[in-house]
């Protein structure tokens, strides 16, 4: 009786374990929209809480609300700042080669390197390249669209669902006490506000400074840029300065000083922003190491795009938590 009872808790394990995988594989693709589905959760249940506790609304109708708050607040603007960059990505290398043609010494330099450039060759490979990108953007809008409603069908069940109900399928699932439980869910929601306010609240600022400071100068590419500082500034260490150093580099090199001066100096101060800013937010919320963050937002990129950029630390984070907590309740 007792074998027979082992081989069927064993044949079940084999199940769930199969089933597990075979779900996995399938959603794979679509991994971002679960992760996605967790980061507007976080950022928008608060004024989901708000609005059933103060304005008394019902679940599903502050859900649908919080829902248009979100694609008003975030979705919208995300796609309309999008086509501004591809208009002006579009737009910037006719400006850059005609900008940098100005300056006596690039020229000089790139009238040693061209003849070396085989432009025929170069052309051939135009066409195809255009192609692809071509069928590649359509592929990709389409898994965009997709994503995008299984991230809000995620996102509805996840307001409508109790909170309790939700901590306790967690407390069930993870292989502690439930005091640790509990202590660990609690650093795992500092740990994601420190990530999402922190370093989201940073590099909005940083990218914002950064375009502004293109747009004064009269740069080429400013929301480009912007953008692209925005995303740079998750990089600790490196940070936006990877973008406004070299910038006025180029701008020195093509014969106006006193511009690479005022772009070189607003960059210094948009680069402290995250030292005044940071310590601030993270006294409250709690902090992620910088080595941390790095090789988290590397293996994120690497596994999850441009997601992971936020979701890769908070992974190595997590994973680190665990096994402290493992190694705290099960082996000291």
């Amino acid at each position: 009786m007792w074998q027979e009872k082992t081989v069927k808790r064993a044949l079940a394990l084999a199940l769930i374990v199969i089933t597990t995988a075979i779900l996995a594989y399938a959603l794979r693709p679509y991994l971002n929209a679960f992760l996605g589905a967790l980061i507007l959760y976080v950022i928008f249940s608060p004024l989901y809480e708000w609005l059933l506790s103060e304005w008394r609304w019902p679940k599903s109708l502050a859900a649908l609300s919080v829902m248009l708050v979100s694609l008003f607040a975030l979705l919208i603007p995300f796609s309309l700042l999008i086509s501004i960059i591809m208009q002006e990505a579009q737009d910037l290398l006719p400006q850059f080669s005609a900008w940098l043609s100005s300056s006596t010494w690039v020229s000089h330099y790139w009238a040693q390197i061209a003849p070396q450039i085989d432009l025929s060759t170069q052309l051939t490979q135009v066409g195809p390249t255009i192609k692809s990108i071509f069928f590649g953007t359509l592929s990709a809008v389409k898994d965009t669209l997709i994503s995008s409603v299984i991230m809000y069908f995620i996102f509805y069940f996840l307001l409508v669902t109790a909170n309790e109900k939700i901590y306790q399928a967690i407390y069930a699932l993870v292989p502690f006490s439930k005091s640790n439980a509990v202590r660990l869910a609690h650093e795992f929601r500092n740990i994601t506000y420190s990530t999402l306010l922190t370093s989201g609240l940073i590099a909005l600022i940083q990218g914002s400074l950064l375009t502004l400071t293109f747009l004064i100068f009269g740069l080429p590419g400013a929301f480009l840029w912007g953008f692209a500082g925005c995303l740079m500034s998750f990089f600790p260490i490196i940070g936006v300065s990877s973008i406004w150093l070299p910038a006025s580099v180029i701008v020195f090199l093509t014969g106006r000083p006193l511009v690479a001066l005022g772009v070189l100096a607003c960059g210094i101060f948009i680069s402290t922003v995250d030292n005044f800013i940071r310590p601030l937010i993270q006294q409250k919320v709690g902090s992620i190491h910088p080595l941390v963050s790095l090789l988290g937002i590397f293996m994120g990129l690497s596994l999850f795009g441009l997601i992971g950029i936020v979701i890769g630390p908070l992974m190595l984070t997590y994973f680190l938590l665990t096994v402290g907590m493992f190694k705290e309740e099960y082996i000291k």
